[in-house]
């Protein structure tokens, strides 16, 4: 995913790898903020 100035939700299944976080279903990206999730293969 990539940085975002508006907020956005995405669909994902992982880790979420900045913070740790389990992520199941949808991840809610903050306006300025970026997330970075590991999917399984």
């Amino acid at each position: 995913m990539k940085p975002t100035t508006e907020g956005d939700s995405r669909s994902a299944e992982g880790v979420e790898l900045l913070t740790g976080t389990p992520i199941t279903g949808t991840v809610t990206i903050p306006p300025g903020g970026v997330a970075v999730v590991r999917e399984p293969r």
